[in-house]
């Protein structure tokens, strides 16, 4: 039975809808922004705050520039002197910009000691008779999860929701809105409990995208992994949209994790884990179609999510039977050209491994993390990269001897005992049998 193909693409009619409100929000974002003042009056007003000259602040006017000298030195807000005097500044003289600006400061700040503080000071003035309509979630201390709740699941909804909110549809990294997206993915992702539901998640997420900080992002798709292989749902769909939204497992931006908590870390890292098994997956399927060998694909199936850093060495005749599917440079850029046959590198259980197919001929190869060759080797898998034109059909590719660390005299198994923990390994008569007695010694979980 074929597997279940998941669609994501949106309507023509609901892409030009998004594309249309995006378009409108970007210009009202504009429109929302509070002007700073002129740079050499904040800078008076920042030396009449440093040396406590509060007079400098009379009336609404001067009060709105308090409040812009404290967005700009957010460190006033712990000192006591000077929120008590802007407290009293903002109680006296309240007004819709001074409200709003405050507003725009407790975003930044969601989530620290200070944002309290903010919170304080908009409790204490008199709001304006018509607040800017994030302010009841903007003084609640949940309040961004508590407006992805009420933000439409409907993608062709979302963006007239976003202008009724006064939102703009633009990346913007304050830790407010980016908690808010990244309760909204979360909220999508585990209300997806269906196969069938996983389209028009997958076309939700990628709409997202672009509005979210690489961390957000990270662990939205991680979250969204985690649930395809946890209800062991069709990978594929969620596998190329990943690699486009976020990057290839080998890319720098699955290391971003850094602002995120323990506990967000490790649902990255296992998705990463899991990613790379479906990648994986995606270059056995094609290296054992085109390197016909059944007995080495069955052996070695059963180990391929747990495989890490997989190359493929082809040659020019075996790389065009599969450029069609990997010729993406995220999969590109995993594949070398070689000088015949097909070859297969991998990490497994700490140590690399490399098994000759087809009219490569070699045997297997056990190879130690820290050998000195895999330096040289590596040098060479990177110069014929197909992502960097390795496949040059009018020069040779690299030479497979390359890849033969150990000779005959270094077998891991002979005479049916183990003998060595690495060195090259013959597939001769029931090998399969032979290599897992070695495995059970050397290469156990």
């Amino acid at each position: 039975m074929k597997p279940h193909r998941i669609k994501f693409e949106l309507s023509s009619h609901v892409q030009q809808v998004i594309a249309r409100e995006t378009d409108r929000m970007e210009r009202l974002h504009q429109r929302l922004e509070v002007p700073k003042p002129a740079k050499d009056l904040l800078a008076a007003a920042t030396k009449a705050v440093e040396s406590k000259d509060w007079s400098f602040f009379r009336g609404r006017r001067g009060t709105r520039l308090f409040a812009h000298v404290v967005v700009e030195e957010t460190d006033l807000l712990l000192d006591n002197d000077v929120m008590t005097a802007f407290s009293k500044q903002i109680q006296s003289y309240p007004s819709k910009s001074t409200h709003s600006t405050l507003l725009q400061l407790l975003m930044g700040l969601w989530g620290s000691e200070e944002a309290e503080l903010v919170r304080e000071l908009v409790a204490g003035m008199e709001a304006p008779a018509r607040p800017h309509p994030l302010t009841e979630y903007l003084m609640d201390e949940d309040g961004d999860s508590e407006l992805a709740w009420v933000m439409p699941d409907s993608l062709i909804d979302a963006p007239s929701w976003f202008a009724e909110m006064k939102l703009a549809l633009v990346e913007d990294a304050r830790p407010f809105i980016q908690g808010m997206w990244g309760a909204k993915a979360e909220e999508i992702v585990e209300g997806t409990l269906h196969e069938s539901e996983l389209g028009r998640t997958l076309a939700w997420l990628k709409w997202m995208s672009d509005f979210v900080v690489d961390p957000v992002r990270l662990l939205t798709f991680s979250r969204a992994i985690l649930r395809v292989e946890e209800y062991g749902w069709e990978t594929g769909a969620l596998r190329t949209m990943s690699m486009e939204c976020v990057g290839g497992v080998d890319e720098v931006i699955w290391k971003s994790i850094g602002f995120l908590d323990q506990s967000d870390q490790n649902i990255v890292q296992e998705a990463h884990g899991i990613l790379e098994g479906w990648v994986n997956e995606l270059f056995l399927e094609r290296f054992w179609h085109v390197v016909q060998d059944p007995r080495r694909r069955e052996f070695w199936r059963k180990h391929v999510k747990e495989m890490r850093n997989v190359r493929l060495i082809l040659e020019s005749f075996l790389y065009n039977g599969v450029k069609s599917v990997l010729g993406d440079p995220a999969y590109a850029r995993r594949i070398s050209h070689g000088s015949s046959g097909g070859v297969l590198v991998f990490h497994f259980r700490g140590k690399v491994y490399v098994e000759f197919g087809g009219l490569a001929g070699g045997a297997l190869q056990v190879i130690p993390l820290d050998h000195h060759r895999l330096r040289g080797v590596e040098s060479e898998l990177d110069r014929h990269r197909a992502d960097r034109g390795g496949f040059d059909y009018n020069r040779r590719g690299m030479t497979l001897d390359t890849l033969k660390v150990y000779g005959k005299d270094q077998l891991i198994y002979l005479g049916g005992s183990v003998i060595s923990e690495f060195g090259k390994f013959n597939h001769q008569g029931d090998w399969e049998s032979s290599l897992r007695k070695w495995m059970a010694r050397y290469a156990r979980r």
